[in-house]
């Protein structure tokens, strides 16, 4: 069993929730906190956030904001996941770039040196950043996805501070 990392929210009012721009969706300062909580809790641990709400919702209106919560960081997932995709692309052709011009600078004679050289530094420089982007920036948007999704499926709690003072 994953242990539970807990993130908890108070809310002062429901309307703190929802994007100002669009009720059915989350608002980006309530998202932002969740991340930067998240952000403490191990990669195998289970994300659960305790929503307190100064009113009582139904199941209905606890499942809606639930999946606004899921929806908001699965697109986050998917995005990522797309861009990753894109940027994978444009780096399998600055590395092939690369080799072809390190293959030009060793293999083709040119008459005038200095073009020989320009195309060595640039087909190093077209390894390099193929290299640079696998060991670290691909290394953390793996991360970034691998936290969305810890997210999207995160267990939601949410309870009314009128409760608590009653009980």
């Amino acid at each position: 069993m994953k242990n539970e990392f807990v993130i908890q929210i108070d809310l002062d009012q429901l309307d703190d929730f929802f994007s100002p721009f669009n009720r059915q969706k989350l608002s980006s300062d309530l998202a932002d906190y969740i991340l930067r909580q998240a952000t403490a809790a191990p990669y195998k641990n289970t994300i659960t956030l305790k929503i307190n709400i100064p009113q009582k919702l139904n199941h209905k209106e606890q499942s809606e904001l639930t999946d606004m919560i899921r929806e908001y960081f699965g697109l986050s997932v998917s995005e990522q996941m797309e861009m990753n995709r894109h940027h994978d692309k444009q780096m399998l052709l600055v590395f092939l770039s690369g080799i072809i011009l390190l293959l030009f600078s060793y293999l083709i004679p040119v008459s005038i040196i200095i073009i020989d050289d320009l195309f060595m530094i640039a087909g190093w420089v077209g390894v390099w950043e193929t290299v640079y982007y696998l060991l670290f920036v691909n290394y953390q948007s793996r991360f970034r996805i691998k936290r969305a999704k810890q997210l999207s499926d995160c267990h939601v709690d949410f309870y009314d501070s009128q409760s608590i003072k009653k009980g």
